[in-house]
């Protein structure tokens, strides 16, 4: 039976609870503060995922440093997180025009934010979005189907399909959750003797077209280890992905 989202904890906390054999009685979800959500997009790029094509801005001065990237962008991707300490429903924007990124994005910069900005991503265009917990044996797959953003899933608990697979030859998958475990096994194999990668959630989507920065049809939007892995995954990105 899967375990429903309780929406009055913290996003995902049912696949933690799924997912650890012992969880600690109060388990929180929340990305380890040292790594953010920029970071987590970099260490997606290092696992060889796709994920979105962006560039991050602290404040106004960085709007300036990546003048040439943004004057590409007619319409833009907006996620953003607190620059200091934890916050949760950080704003989303998943397209806004120049006019509305003006308005409506660049005031959040006086408020403490930081803003990821990509080249758009439609999430109208999507056929199914979801999250993957990598765990010791298997993976356990929970996905809303047809167009929208992972936060169908992790905000507001539209689950309209829950696995539990070994990996991508599973007959069950379909074929865009195959293929993002193909991706996942993938990683996995060639960061073998470096990193461990179980116990890993990620957020992921797929889209009838290719997207992100490989132009691929599969795209990873988050990674953050459950429990103690999440302190590993910081000091592998600490000390192999950010010199």
């Amino acid at each position: 039976m899967a375990i429903r989202p309780n929406m009055t904890t913290s996003p995902c906390d049912w696949l933690y609870r799924d997912a650890l054999v012992s969880a600690p009685p109060l388990v929180t979800t929340a990305p380890n503060p040292n790594v953010n959500k920029f970071d987590r997009i970099r260490l997606l790029r290092y696992l060889g995922l796709n994920t979105e094509d962006s560039v991050l801005v602290e404040s106004r001065v960085d709007l300036d440093k990546h003048a040439g990237f943004l004057a590409r962008l007619n319409k833009r991707s907006v996620r953003t997180f607190l620059r200091a300490g934890e916050g949760r429903g950080e704003p989303h924007f998943p397209i806004v025009t120049r006019a509305e990124f003006e308005s409506a994005c660049v005031p959040l910069l006086d408020q403490g934010y930081a803003l990821i900005i990509a080249k758009p991503i439609d999430p109208a265009a999507a056929t199914l979005a979801g999250c993957i917990v990598r765990r010791s044996r298997d993976f356990l797959v929970e996905v809303a189907l047809g167009p929208g953003t992972v936060r169908r899933v992790t905000h507001e608990g539209c689950i309209d399909r829950t696995l539990e697979l070994r990996g991508p030859d599973d007959p069950r998958c379909g074929a865009e959750i195959a293929g993002a475990l193909d991706e996942l096994t993938a990683a996995e194999r060639r960061l073998a003797d470096t990193l461990l990668l179980t116990n890993v959630l990620y957020e992921f989507s797929a889209y009838r077209h290719p997207v992100g920065w490989r132009s691929e049809p599969i795209i990873f939007w988050e990674i953050q280890g459950l429990g103690e892995q999440d302190a590993r995954l910081d000091r592998f990105y600490r000390e192999v992905v950010a010199p």
